[in-house]
């Protein structure tokens, strides 16, 4: 577990299984739209820490909003794939009208270059890591998110709070909103897919 100091920690925040997510401002670059900079993820094991933005970073160290709901609406495909359900298709409706929304906001497409590659084995899935440059975001490779890595709600739980607390000029509003309303019914979709998911059969 990677030491973070108390005073840089802005919100911790739980998810529905009792894993957490540190946001946090340590190292926060001068002119950030976000109060915070950095998330810390609690991945079952370990933990997994992301460099966050709003918007694109030019430098390209840091995860924006458009690049991780690129990863999230492939995840959300890849359940689809593997188990037509409601919940997973309405999860993936939101988030494909988050992504669009994003678009309008920018101007243009927000996802960058992310690569998808194997990692836990035995996964359900046939991807489990998302690559942006040097970086790796390790994903849970069970549906069920029991295994190591991140789930589906924690990355759900980031891109809400991203478009929760950015601070942008008022002509933009709209759009985060539009994004934000759309992750949060995406995570109560997701925690009811888990909930069936994990019910005795």
């Amino acid at each position: 577990m990677i030491h973070i100091n108390d005073e840089d920690i802005v919100l911790r925040r739980d998810t529905s299984d009792g894993r957490f997510l540190l946001f946090t401002r340590t190292d926060l670059p001068a002119g950030c739209t976000l109060p915070w900079s950095g998330v810390m993820i609690d991945t079952g094991g370990d933990a997994h820490g992301l460099s966050v933005r709003l918007d694109p970073d030019p430098t390209g160290e840091a995860w924006s909003a458009g690049i991780l709901l690129h990863a999230a609406l492939a995840r959300a495909k890849a359940e689809e794939e593997r188990r037509l359900a409601p919940l997973a298709v309405e999860i993936g409706h939101h988030l494909h009208l988050a992504l669009g929304a994003e678009r309008r906001r920018l101007g243009g497409d927000p996802t960058g270059g992310i690569s998808l590659g194997t990692g836990a084995p035995g996964s359900v899935y046939p991807w489990t890591v998302a690559i942006h440059g040097r970086h790796h975001l390790p994903l849970s490779g069970d549906a069920e998110g029991r295994e190591d890595g991140v789930t589906m709600e924690q990355l759900l739980m980031v891109l809400e709070q991203i478009f929760t607390d950015a601070a942008v000029p008022t002509a933009q509003q709209r759009w985060l909103t539009i994004s934000r309303d759309h992750l949060m019914a995406a995570i109560v979709a997701e925690r009811r897919r888990v909930q069936h998911l994990r019910q005795p059969s």
